[in-house]
């Protein structure tokens, strides 16, 4: 029998945790298709389908469990707050007359 590394009984418990959320919720701040078994998520070029009651991610071509960092992290986003848009385009050029103020010797 394999022993479970800290990685994957963490994964878990996070998975135990995310599960008892609202799932629901957190699809639709989001704008993520779900139905009554999994939650749709493509996430940096890659699809998951995540089960609504446990929380177990999957990788949606192949059907493997998602890794550590994969869950995780899309534990962690999923859990947060959406963030503000912007209705107003800066360019990041815009930062750099603001480095005499910030870089102050």
């Amino acid at each position: 029998m394999r022993k479970e590394s800290n990685y994957e009984i963490m994964k878990h418990q996070m998975q135990d945790v995310f599960a008892q959320g609202n799932l629901a919720l957190a699809a639709e701040k989001w704008h993520l298709d779900i139905n009554d078994e999994v939650i749709y998520v493509r996430f940096i070029a890659r699809d998951y389908t995540i089960n609504v009651k446990s929380g177990l991610i999957l990788r949606a071509d192949n059907g493997i469990e998602a890794d550590y960092n994969e869950a995780m992290t899309l534990y962690d986003i999923l859990s947060r707050e959406s963030a503000v848009t912007f209705e107003k385009f800066v360019s990041i050029d815009f930062f750099s007359g603001l480095k005499k103020y910030i870089w102050r010797k």
